[in-house]
């Protein structure tokens, strides 16, 4: 987080399976003090996460990034989706892949205020 206030004119992003980790640095720290440029992308997997995510959503820069399988029911669970990653499409055979072409530099949507949320298709 520091790099990130040293640079506030730069967006930097985490992705974070160490839900314990988080709940320490964060429980330590006041909201106020992670930079509005610094986004931490929660990896839900599942049921896996949602908890941890939840305690930390109201932080504006914490986001949630879930996978989805098709075989999970985010919403029922009590996690709104907000979109899809556009990175991972279905190709003509309707396999999942990874577009090259748009990184997460391109896109920018995990940090737009719309998309709180996000899924990946099963890759």
């Amino acid at each position: 987080m520091w790099l990130a206030k040293q640079n506030p004119k730069r967006i930097f992003y985490v992705y974070t399976k160490a839900y314990e980790i988080l709940d320490e640095v964060l429980g330590s720290m006041k909201k106020e003090d992670i930079p509005k440029n610094y986004y931490i992308n929660v990896s839900v997997w599942h049921e896996h996460g949602i908890d941890c995510y939840n305690r930390w959503k109201h932080i504006p820069t914490i986001r949630a990034y879930a996978y989805d399988d098709e075989t999970f029911d985010y919403e029922k669970a009590g996690l709104h989706i907000d979109g899809k990653c556009p990175a991972y499409r279905k190709n003509e055979k309707g396999k999942v892949k990874l577009y090259h072409d748009l990184t997460c530099d391109k896109c920018k949507l995990c940090f737009q205020d719309k998309a709180k949320v996000l899924t990946c298709l099963s890759h």
